[in-house]
């Protein structure tokens, strides 16, 4: 089981939070994540580097209690997950380019990356509420739609 915190460091502004855990160096490359949230790669090649973990995560969460697999390559540079990018993550997701399986992985690797942070910690909320079905419900594109207002109010 991950054991994973919330923490906070001198060396970054107090608004910004992030979720630290030992991660495996290889799965979701952690450049190409901030790539996609970037629009700088398509989610179809994003989806070509991490197909065989999808299909092993969906496998897994249909189990009740089982473990997922979530690996990130951990790579040296950070990147900030910002709201326009979360708002890119909920619309790809409303208009059905992602599916759920896909965004609640990426909200995993999104929460368990040593380098990924949030602009804002209700985000954090809003990302973990995306993850795990078992724990949160099933996260609907309708509720994807009320923080995508949200966003829009910030």
């Amino acid at each position: 089981m991950l054991n994973h915190s919330l923490q906070q460091s001198a060396d970054r502004p107090p608004w910004l939070l992030w979720l630290s855990v030992p991660l495996i160096n290889n799965g979701m490359k952690q450049t190409d994540l901030c790539k996609y949230l970037n629009n700088e790669i398509a989610f179809n090649e994003l989806r070509e580097g991490i197909s065989q973990e999808l299909e092993e995560y969906e496998e897994q969460s249909n189990i009740v209690g089982s473990s997922v697999p979530i690996n990130v390559e951990i790579q040296n540079k950070d990147c900030l997950l910002s709201f326009i990018q979360l708002h890119k993550l909920l619309t790809d997701f409303v208009s059905g380019e992602i599916g759920l399986i896909e965004l609640q992985y990426i909200s995993d690797c999104i929460q368990l990356s040593e380098n990924i942070f949030v602009e804002n910690h209700v985000m954090n909320d809003w990302i973990f509420e995306m993850s795990d079905p078992e724990i949160n419900g099933e996260f609907t594109k309708e509720r994807a739609k009320e923080i995508i207002e949200k966003i829009k109010a910030v």
